[in-house]
């Protein structure tokens, strides 16, 4: 404590409530001192992982060049159920909804199979027709003008 005393006043004598308050004050500071530190690491480890978590949310053409998939492919997605997007207007009820969707999201979904539609048009085999029964039927219609 003596020690202490010497070092506060440049080696001056100070009373012991003196030194015992400098002592006190400078354990307080470093306290709170590494009290703020954690607080501000535990904050910043917090929003890291909140960032993580929320991933990069795009426009679709944005998403679009940022993953190299046509826009019309991750709007087909959306539409499909296989992306789930993100409602960008602020109105509740907006009158053309406007999107955000995940851009890693847009990428896995895009990598996987793609699943038959039922609004494609399928191919539809044409019946046999014969030409020589074909070509008669021009020929009567024809001639019967």
């Amino acid at each position: 404590m003596e020690r202490f005393r010497r070092s506060l006043r440049g080696g001056t004598a100070v009373s012991d409530a003196q030194a015992l308050s400098a002592v006190i004050e400078a354990m307080v500071d470093r306290i709170v001192a590494v009290k703020i530190e954690a607080v501000l690491a535990a904050r910043g480890a917090a929003s890291q992982l909140v960032a993580a978590q929320a991933g990069r949310w795009m426009t679709p053409p944005r998403a679009a060049k940022a993953t190299g998939v046509p826009v019309k492919t991750i709007r087909e997605l959306i539409a499909s159920g296989r992306l789930q997007p993100r409602l960008k207007n602020r109105a509740a009820a907006p009158k053309q909804p406007k999107y955000l969707v995940n851009v890693d999201e847009v990428a896995a979904a895009a990598a996987l199979p793609r699943l038959p539609r039922s609004s494609e048009p399928r191919a539809v085999e044409a019946p046999a027709i014969d030409l020589a029964e074909r070509a008669r039927r021009i020929r009567a219609k024809v001639s019967g003008r």
